[in-house]
């Protein structure tokens, strides 16, 4: 026989206020023997013994106060502008000593002085950089960012070993045309001439 919701709340009346769904299933801590089904611990307007507010310090003692956006955009400022979130935090490279929590870094209206890894100095880029691309640079052909791409990749270059080198345009050389291998021998020619001389 289906029992109504009034006469359910009554049998969970009965038992202690602590006991949840699964005690009146059977199949919680505080009981093993089935005293309700599992259709009727789900029906709509049942009240189990459980609190319906869960704060265990209502009165809110010993509480961590939010910091307002003002002041956390003070402390942002104190610091170094080359400081990224994650140095605030103690995981970056600049600080190891936690300054802000995860959640005041990610707020949104904060300023930060540098999101991400930061520009080389214009100064270490044609260090790497050939002749050639510091001279197109310097009459406008090329844009910074292709002149910075031009050096990051020439730099990955003289850093790797000569093996990884002739591997590499081992592969290089196998997918070229017919054009671009002529291309290739009159530029290795004009090389070689430049180094004679």
């Amino acid at each position: 026989m289906r029992k109504d919701t009034e006469e359910i709340q009554k049998i969970i009346n009965k038992y202690p206020k602590h006991w949840t769904k699964q005690d009146f299933m059977g199949k919680g801590k505080n009981n093993s023997k089935k005293i309700l089904t599992r259709t009727e611990t789900q029906r709509l307007g049942l009240r189990f013994g459980k609190r319906k507010n869960f704060n265990e310090n209502p009165s809110g003692f010993n509480q961590w106060i939010l910091r307002a956006d003002e002041e956390i955009q003070k402390i942002i400022n104190k610091y170094p502008e080359h400081w990224t979130k994650k140095d605030f935090r103690g995981e970056g490279i600049n600080n190891s000593k936690k300054i802000l929590t995860k959640t005041e870094t990610q707020r949104a209206g904060l300023k930060f002085g540098q999101a991400g890894r930061g520009k080389q100095p214009l100064e270490e880029v044609y260090k790497y950089s050939s002749a050639g691309s510091i001279v197109e640079f310097e009459k406008k052909l090329i844009s910074e960012e292709t002149f910075r791409d031009r050096a990051r990749v020439k730099k990955q270059r003289d850093l790797m070993p000569p093996s990884k080198k002739k591997q590499k345009d081992k592969e290089r050389h196998a997918n070229l045309t017919d054009k671009q291998w002529e291309a290739k021998r009159r530029r290795t020619k004009e090389y070689r001439e430049r180094i004679k001389s």
